[in-house]
This record gives structure tokens, C-alpha cells and sequence, in this order.
């Protein structure tokens, strides 16, 4: 015969049993369906389409790598020609990341499972003569880069948005159109050239409203060079 503190603990234990019996049973099921639907665990290596070798994305891709490798990821940095060839790489699974310029993907892109703003880099436009306006360009041969680079596309975009017609391959042009960080090599030597002159557009805030992925950025004088009062104009 039991006593009545055996009996009051075998209670207890039933208790105990009815509220956490089902409880346990449904966290191990609910632990088993969060398993299942998980995202997958990061990869044990990656693949990054970069740029030219020289150029600004080669740089960005290296610190990248620096900081997945810390974590303990790898990574293979693919050079290429420019943003054009690393979407082309994307798209057709031949890499995992891309970098890419703003504005050259399509919205409709069902082969990327994510998109992320870096930083910013500005289009820079060069001519003889101070340009306030993009009317003034219409008609001229203009350097855009190569035909298939990231810039030549955007500024086809951008002239073609604004009604104006450059010409690419008409003798030699007066004006030049890049898209390069302000402290690259690039951007200071056309700086400080002496036949050439940054544009400062006066109707920018109107560009941006109609080319919703590009931003308005003013640059102040001295900014990127202050010993050198590099650029001498904000």
C-alpha cells in the first residue's frame, strides 16, 4: 500500500507528464519542420565576377574576398570586362556574386535571388568647354567607353532619356564619359588635365527623378584632393 506522499508524487509526475509530454513532442516537431524549411548554411566557396584587373570592382572584389576568407569562405575573383560581362556570368550560373553598375539590371532578373547597394559611383562627364546642360552635347562625338562596358550603357540611357543623339564613333571626341570612383586614377588624371573640364549639370535633380537609380551627389570643391584643389569647382 502506497502512502499518501507517493501517491501525491505519482500525481505530480502525471501532471507534469500531460502538460509538457505533448509540449515536447511538438517542439521536436517544430524543430524537425524549421530543419526542413531552413535557407541552406553559407557555401564553403564563392565565386565573384569583378572587372578589369586595374580597375575600382577588381579592388572591391579583393576586400570582399579578404572578409569572406576571415570567415572561413573561399573565393574565386573572376576578372572580366566590366558590368555587362558579369551580368552575362550571373545570369548564366557561371558565377554566385556579381559586381554590377546601378541601373543595368533589368527588374524582371529571375535568375538573382538578392540585390544590394555598395556604394556610390559617380558618372563623370569631361569636355573642353564647361557643360551645364545635356542639350549641349546633342549631335557631338562623344567617348563613352568600350561598346559593351557599363558606362557606354549608361550613357546611352541617360542621352537617350534626356532626347539627345551622341555620336560614338564620329572623329575625335570632346568629350568623355566615365563611371569611376573620385579618388581613382582615372578620375584625377582627367582632373587635372589640362584640356578637359568636369561638367556640373545644372538640371542633375531632374536627371535622377527620371533615372530613378541614379542619385544626385554634389562634389565640393577640394574634396578629393585638397592640397591639389582637385576639383577646383564644386
Amino acid at each position: 500500500m502506497s502512502s499518501d506522499g507517493e501517491k501525491h508524487s505519482r500525481d505530480a509526475r502525471r501532471d507534469v507528464l500531460k502538460l509538457w509530454g505533448p509540449l515536447g513532442i511538438l517542439t521536436l516537431v517544430a524543430f524537425a519542420v524549421a530543419l526542413h524549411f531552413a535557407d541552406a548554411p553559407p557555401p564553403s566557396r564563392v565565386s565573384i565576377a569583378t572587372g578589369p584587373k586595374d580597375g575600382g570592382y577588381a579592388l572591391a572584389g579583393a576586400r570582399f574576398a579578404k572578409e569572406l576568407e576571415d570567415a572561413g569562405i573561399a573565393v574565386d575573383l573572376v576578372a572580366t570586362e566590366g558590368s555587362l560581362a558579369n551580368l552575362e556570368l550571373l545570369r548564366t550560373g557561371q558565377v554566385d556574386v556579381a559586381l554590377v553598375q546601378g541601373g543595368l539590371a533589368r527588374d524582371d532578373e529571375p535568375e538573382l535571388a538578392g540585390v544590394a547597394s555598395l556604394y556610390l559611383e559617380p558618372l563623370w562627364i569631361f569636355d573642353r568647354e564647361p557643360v551645364a546642360r545635356l542639350a549641349e552635347l546633342d549631335g557631338r562625338a562623344v567617348d563613352a567607353g568600350e561598346e559593351g562596358s557599363g558606362t557606354r550603357a549608361l550613357a546611352d540611357r541617360l542621352f537617350g532619356g534626356a532626347g539627345i543623339e551622341i555620336d560614338h564613333s564620329k572623329g575625335e571626341a570632346s568629350t568623355v564619359v566615365r563611371v569611376a570612383a573620385a579618388r581613382s586614377p582615372l578620375v584625377r588624371e582627367l582632373l587635372t588635365s589640362d584640356d578637359l573640364v568636369p561638367a556640373s549639370l545644372e538640371r542633375a535633380e531632374g536627371i535622377v527623378r527620371t533615372l530613378t537609380y541614379l542619385e544626385h551627389v554634389r562634389i565640393p570643391a577640394g574634396s578629393i584632393d585638397l592640397a591639389a584643389d582637385l576639383p577646383r569647382e564644386p
